[in-house]
């Protein structure tokens, strides 16, 4: 038996309105086309829906037996319709400045394929939360703790990636021509950061980082690009900035990148997404990205070697593959 939906259509709403005139009204059709589409369905059922009187519509005892069957129907088919929509909508991701040029987004993106993405950039986790939970964006990217609020309850997250952190600084600076560096080295002169713009989960993460070790904090001026922030160091060169070491500087002149190690600072990035969305293209973006965690290493963390702040210790732990 082949049911056509049209007709199905055509029956639940003239038994919602026990008029043809105005169940023809509400499906933009003729009331003849109406008639014909609910006496097709009759004739394919074996029975009618309704007794028709000259004032009254009824329905009889088999269309009130069809007619929940007849909505779950509709129902169905609608979300059909709406999930084969949903599969073309690209899967909407905020990279969060810090990462929006870096090796860990590039690679994700080359994994993931063909999947369709559509990016944008917001300044702070906190911004992007807001954001995804007004469904305006899927995913984000960023360090779960350190928020000015409890961690909102429709919200899931998955530690991606423990970034190591480099310092960057102009040549001129006196530490520029060292491989490696500790960070107990920085005290002298300290760590400077542009103002981060309501980004607490950073804030907190490099505060907790100077109070660690001893480093005293500078903030600077904001800015909006990698270069904004070179031209800062180039103008001061005892400044020393973090840069996570996924984040490409080769063109960056005059610049030098050094390796923090004795321990290394490592910062923690974790996909962000609400709990209800059913985009059909989220489950193959998380399961791709633990794939490429997993392969690249991602995730190690070795506390003889590596230093985070007390709150992300656990999901690091937990996370990390055996052997690190």
């Amino acid at each position: 038996m082949d049911l056509d939906l049209r007709q199905l259509q055509a029956f639940v709403t003239t038994s919602e309105e026990l008029h043809f005139g105005r169940a023809a009204s509400r499906l933009f059709l003729t009331q003849q086309a109406l008639s014909h589409r609910v006496r097709r369905l009759e004739a394919t059922l074996g029975g009618p829906l309704f007794v028709r009187g000259h004032h009254v519509v009824e329905l009889t005892d088999l269309g009130r037996r069809l007619l929940p069957l007849s909505r779950q129907a509709l129902a169905v088919a609608d979300e059909i319709v709406a999930a084969a929509q949903l599969g073309r909508q690209p899967l909407r991701l905020d990279t969060f400045r810090p990462i929006a040029a870096s090796a860990l987004l590039r690679q994700l993106i080359t994994d993931l394929g063909d999947l369709p993405l559509e990016l944008s950039t917001r300044h702070s986790l906190g911004t992007a939360l807001s954001a995804l939970q007004r469904a305006e964006i899927d995913v984000a990217f960023g360090r779960v703790h350190g928020l000015p609020h409890p961690w909102p309850e429709d919200l899931a997250h998955r530690l991606l990636r423990l970034e190591p952190l480099h310092a960057l600084m102009s040549e001129r600076h006196p530490l520029a021509a060292r491989p490696t560096l500790r960070p107990a080295d920085l005290r002298p002169q300290g760590i400077w950061t542009p103002a981060l713009a309501g980004a607490t989960e950073l804030d907190g993460y490099l505060r907790a980082l100077g109070d660690h070790f001893r480093i005293p904090l500078t903030i600077g001026p904001a800015v909006a690009t990698l270069d904004q922030v070179v031209a800062q160091i180039h103008a001061h060169p005892d400044h020393v900035w973090l840069i996570d070491a996924d984040v490409q500087t080769a063109h960056v002149p005059a610049t030098a990148l050094i390796p923090l190690v004795d321990p290394t600072p490592l910062y923690p990035w974790s996909l962000v997404w609400r709990h209800d969305n059913r985009h059909p293209l989220l489950a193959r973006l998380l399961r791709t990205a633990a794939t490429t965690a997993r392969r690249e290493g991602w995730l190690r963390y070795d506390p003889a070697r590596h230093w985070l702040p007390a709150e992300d210790r656990t999901a690091a732990s937990d996370a990390s593959p055996p052997g690190r």
